[in-house]
């Protein structure tokens, strides 16, 4: 054998320089010469660019890949000293001697087939699968295994890419091998993958791999370019911090974020906040909001976004507001606030201060498309990082454990999460100097009552009293109770923060609601810290001399409402004089009502020798915040378990000694060329909504799709049958009636949907 050439198989493998002019230097890459296969029979053979690679002698070499080391040779010859198959031949058509997936996935017992469905579980969305074919499917779908790719450490990947470039000769020690890792390392990532259904063992200790690994992959780069396998994260280095330094810092940061919320409720209960019909909530609203609550963007974001998920908000659409659940969420005690919305931002499905999308576009609050599993993902990764750093230590730089995250999630997100999500937790007082504070532990244990006794003695209690000053200025010391802040918007005018000036406009605007001088005057008193100013009571005098009243349905400001049929013991009640301070009246000869702290009022009436009954807090408390249930895979997975699998037959067959006429072959049904193509062109779709998508085309029912026009305008739509496939430009479009656009014109409207433009899918009722 001369030199520049290497055996390989039956033959060996030659090297051809290109031409190259004088004094050119070529370069050590595969694309520096051609490769030619001589036979031990002379002939030649060229293998090209992709294949299996075989090189059995007598017949035409499959296309292989050539990678591995290089060396030069004389003064041209770059030879290869490793050459190995290509995973994927031509036509797309896997040659590996591994086991197929409904195969393996039918070998597992109970317990095992269960967790595969636990950390895939969107295979399981729309409808359970109809058995071993259908769920193998499923976990190939492209969309299915990027979601499952996100959920991955870095190790992981890189085992699973490896394995994916080496097609059917992925074994484990070629993979330990060409990454120079630990074998345990190794094995570790292998049994993960496994976990996922992404590589499983197949014949012979064979690696199969699924598809979509197969395709993602090989095709960007080739094994030779791997990088050594990183098998351990980064370390975090720490310093020494003092717990009690960290409480009370923890305290103040979560106690102003609630502060920051209630007057966001504050100012969304005044005035609804105006919101985009998909984008989210307009950047006038959101300054408007900014002024009212004295915080920043980065606090009124987190802000919104938690009352949104905590089922305090309502929206039309346009306008949001502040439904029942959040006003009596206002008249909660502060701790329990806190650990309401703490664990509202647990369960976000996005950061709220991120303000850019992965495209780069603006990413107004409370916008579906800031949505992202990916910084779910890091967000619970994050605490469980944390959650390692030894007891008095903090991570010493963010920049430390932002390394860390990404490590541990390297493809959670197409945009760096990090800075996002340590913002939140610092401003939340869940992390404080780089250590996971009481708050955050709880949090990550979903302890509510936990929170709220946690957060008890560290925040303090909304202030019921306000201080009227002698030029009519109020202010509030501290963070004012909902119905202090409602009952002062009533007679002043809101001014920043927790102040307020009375005028004689404001008066007069208190007026024309119905109430008279003796309510403006018995209402100023309930709620002052000290004796009325002359000045006011002259300024309620002088407005409500030249008032007059006019017929109109007014409205009642009172903290507590008392009905009885005894109305001497109700009108007795109104002239006790234990009672004179409450703001107490009587509207109707059997109706009370009073206007002081509902607890006061109670508390006087009971040591006055009144029988006061207390009934619930006003209105339905919004449940917590939580996640969906998740689907019983125990159960589901002895079901499919009791589906008989019979294993394909062997290609190798007996020829049979007359010929047979050739078979039809069965053409592939409505629903599998439908989700054929829509697994192809729909890239945004999840792989359940792949599969309601195409059912729907299928079976010609109507569905309800997210959908972005040329204009990047996001709109939600209902469309129906007749659905036809149209191609346009090399692009294949859905036809099919826009329910929105009929409503418009009046008549059935046909249009064209991009597949790549449909955001998400939702099934219809009726």
């Amino acid at each position: 054998m001369e030199p520049g050439q290497l055996p390989v198989g039956r033959g060996v493998l030659e090297h051809r320089p290109h031409a190259r002019a004088p004094g050119r230097r070529t370069e050590p890459s595969g694309q520096a010469g051609r490769y030619t296969r001589r036979d031990t029979d002379g002939e030649l053979r060229r293998p090209g660019g992709s294949g299996d690679g075989t090189c059995g002698a007598g017949r035409r070499a499959r296309p292989g890949r050539l990678l591995g080391l290089w060396r030069r040779v004389g003064r041209c010859a770059w030879v290869v000293l490793v050459c190995l198959p290509n995973p994927v031949a031509r036509g797309g058509r896997t040659r590996m001697t591994g086991t197929p997936l409904p195969d393996w996935l039918a070998t597992l017992e109970q317990g095992a087939l269960a967790e595969v469905l636990a950390v895939r579980a969107d295979v399981c969305g729309t409808g359970e699968p109809g058995g071993w074919g259908d769920l193998a499917e499923r976990l190939q779908q492209p969309q299915s295994v990027e979601w499952a790719l996100k959920r991955l450490t870095r190790p992981c990947l890189q085992v699973a890419e490896t394995a994916a470039a080496l097609g059917q000769d992925a074994t484990r020690a070629r993979i330990t091998a060409l990454l120079g890792g630990p074998g345990g390392v190794v094995d570790d990532a292998l049994t993960t993958l496994e976990r996922h259904a992404l590589v499983w063992p197949g014949q012979g200790g064979v690696l199969h791999v699924a598809e979509a690994l197969r395709e993602r992959w090989p095709r960007r780069r080739g094994p030779a370019e791997r990088a050594p396998l990183d098998p351990f994260p980064p370390g975090l280095p720490t310093v020494l911090v003092d717990p009690e330094r960290v409480k009370r810092t923890a305290a103040a940061q979560l106690g102003e974020f609630v502060g920051h919320t209630a007057g966001v409720l504050a100012e969304c209960a005044r005035r609804p906040l105006q919101a985009f019909k998909v984008a989210g909530v307009q950047p006038k609203a959101l300054q408007r909001v900014m002024r009212a609550a004295r915080c920043s963007d980065a606090s009124a974001r987190p802000a919104l976004a938690c009352a949104q998920r905590a089922g305090l908000f309502v929206s039309d659409g346009t306008d949001i507001r502040l439904s029942p659940a959040g006003d009596a969420f206002t008249l909660l005690p502060p701790a329990e606030q806190a650990a309401r919305l703490l664990l509202a931002w647990w369960r976000l499905p996005s950061a709220p201060t991120r303000t850019r999308s992965s495209d780069g576009k603006q990413l107004y609050p409370l916008s579906a498309k800031a949505v992202c599993d990916g910084c779910v993902q890091v967000r619970h990764e994050l605490v469980t990082v944390l959650e390692g750093v030894p007891e008095g230590q903090g991570v010493q730089a963010p920049e430390d454990l932002a390394k860390a995250l990404d490590w541990h999630r390297p493809l959670a997100c197409d945009h760096p999460p990090q800075s996002a999500l340590l913002q939140e937790v610092v401003l939340l007082g869940l992390v404080v100097h780089g250590v996971l504070s009481s708050f955050g532990v709880l949090l990550a244990a979903g302890d509510h009552a936990g929170l709220a006794r946690g957060a008890s003695p560290l925040l303090p209690a909304f202030t019921e009293r306000a201080t009227i000053a002698s030029d009519l200025m109020v202010t509030v010391r501290g963070t004012p109770s909902r119905q202090l802040a409602k009952d002062l918007d009533a007679v002043a005018e809101s001014l920043i923060g927790p102040v307020w000036r009375i005028s004689d406009q404001s008066l007069r605007r208190a007026l024309e609601s119905g109430m008279s001088a003796a309510d403006l005057e018995a209402g100023l008193a309930a709620i002052s810290a000290a004796p009325l100013p002359r000045l006011l009571r002259r300024k309620i005098a002088e407005a409500a001399g030249g008032h007059v009243p006019s017929p109109r349905l007014r409205e009642v400001p009172a903290t507590c409402v008392f009905h009885s049929a005894d109305t001497e013991l109700l009108a007795r009640a109104v002239r006790d004089p234990a009672l004179q301070n409450l703001g107490v009246r009587l509207l109707a000869p059997g109706l009370l009502i009073a206007t002081s702290p509902r607890e006061s009022v109670l508390a006087a009436l009971r040591a006055a020798g009144y029988a006061a009954a207390e009934d619930p807090v006003p209105g339905p408390l919004p449940p917590l915040a939580s996640d969906e249930p998740p689907p019983d895979f125990d159960a589901l997975a002895e079901r499919l378990r009791k589906d008989p699998h019979v294993p394909p037959r062997s290609p190798a067959r007996t020829r049979s000694a007359a010929p047979r006429p050739p078979r039809r072959s069965r053409g592939r049904s409505a629903l599998e060329r439908a989700q054929r193509v829509i697994t192809r062109e729909a890239r945004e779709l999840k792989s359940d909504e792949i599969r309601l998508l195409a059912h729907a085309v299928a079976e010609n029912d109507r569905v309800r799709i997210t959908y972005v026009d040329q204009n990047g305008v996001e709109t939600d739509r209902v469309i129906g049958p007749p659905y036809e496939l149209v191609q346009m430009n090399k692009k294949k479009l859905l036809k099919a009636i826009c329910e929105m656009r009929s409503a418009e014109t009046g008549h059935q409207e046909e249009r064209n949907f991009h597949y790549s433009r449909i955001q998400s899918v939702e099934a219809v009722d009726g």
